[in-house]
C-alpha cells in the first residue's frame, strides 16, 4: 500500500502541463446549465430588469423635482393697489382677526419693554 514518493513524482511528471482537455468548454458549459436551471436565470433577469426601472423612476422623480425647484421665481407684479389699502388678515375671516390681533399685541408689548436706541428706533 505504501508508495515511494519518487515514484508518484515521475509520473506526475509525465503529465502534461498547461494544456486541458478538447472538450473542456462543452462540458463546463454543461456542467453549469445543469447547476443553474434556465427557470432561475429567467427569474434573476425579470428581478433585474424591474430594480433597474424602479432606479431610473426614482432617479427621474427627483431628477424632476430638483430641477423644477431650481427654476420656480416669484414675480413681483404690480397691482396698482397703494400701500396704505393693503389688505390684512382680518379682512379675511373674523378668525384670523383675532389671531392677527392676538400676535400684533404681544408684538407692541415685547416693543415697549424695550429700551430704545437711535440705531434701534430706526429699524423699528
Amino acid at each position: 500500500m505504501a508508495k515511494d514518493i519518487r515514484d508518484l513524482f515521475d509520473a506526475d511528471n509525465k503529465r502534461p502541463n498547461g494544456t486541458m482537455p478538447n472538450n473542456h468548454e462543452a462540458r463546463f458549459l454543461c456542467k453549469l446549465d445543469n447547476a443553474l436551471p434556465q427557470e432561475k436565470q429567467a427569474k434573476l433577469s425579470w428581478i433585474k430588469i424591474a430594480a433597474s426601472i424602479v432606479i431610473l423612476l426614482g432617479i427621474t422623480f427627483g431628477a424632476f423635482h430638483y430641477l423644477n425647484n431650481q427654476t420656480q421665481s416669484v414675480q413681483v407684479v404690480d397691482a396698482g393697489v397703494p400701500e396704505d389699502q393693503t389688505k390684512t388678515l382680518g379682512d379675511i375671516s373674523p378668525d384670523l382677526k383675532k389671531v392677527e390681533d392676538y400676535y400684533v399685541a404681544h408684538i407692541n408689548l415685547e416693543l415697549s419693554k424695550m429700551k430704545l436706541t437711535p440705531g434701534e428706533q430706526r429699524v423699528i
